[in-house]
């Protein structure tokens, strides 16, 4: 993913790759985010105060919509949301960092664990996936942690053109 303003500090991985860590309760977020390629952490349970902990020791931008949370004392980088739609929430998150999005980072992420996808063989896929998807497809990706297994199909072409009408100037 390229990074258009963050050269370094807090949540820019070497290479200048974003990282994230949102509130469990921006959980819509995060999956729009990771669709993306950002790599985004989602702080689920336990309190407020350890989102914040979390954020530093793995060096990722906070991201929440408690006011209380963001008045903390800390260290680090956060960004508070105010929109409470996740359409809103993406173009503000996007805007506040002013990311832009290399295309190969394009849904290349697990959207439930957040890891980065492979590519695999074809063959390794059949009976995995449906008959038909696998007869139709070219190619296949897999997430190293959860075996879910993607593929370029009309989902990922909805997806896509949501993330465009949100964020049109952001995308390839």
């Amino acid at each position: 993913m390229e990074i258009s303003s963050l050269s370094g500090g807090a949540g820019v991985a070497a290479g200048g790759a974003v990282k994230l860590i949102v509130d469990g309760n921006l959980g819509k977020l995060a999956r729009w985010l990771r669709a993306l390629g950002c790599d985004t952490a989602i702080h689920e349970g336990r309190a407020d105060r350890y989102l914040l902990r979390r954020a530093l020791l793995e060096d990722r931008i906070a991201v929440t919509k408690s006011r209380r949370l963001a008045a903390r004392p800390f260290r680090g980088r956060l960004i508070l949301i105010a929109a409470d739609r996740w359409e809103e929430q993406l173009a503000e998150t996007v805007s506040s960092l002013d990311l832009s999005f290399d295309a190969r980072a394009v849904l290349g992420r697990c959207l439930d664990c957040n890891e980065t996808l492979s590519e695999v063989e074809k063959s390794t896929v059949e009976g995995l996936v449906p008959a038909y998807i696998f007869e139709t497809q070219a190619a296949f990706r897999r997430c190293g942690r959860c075996g879910r297994i993607f593929w370029a199909g009309s989902h990922a072409e909805r997806m896509l053109r949501v993330m465009r009408s949100r964020i049109p100037s952001r995308l390839p």
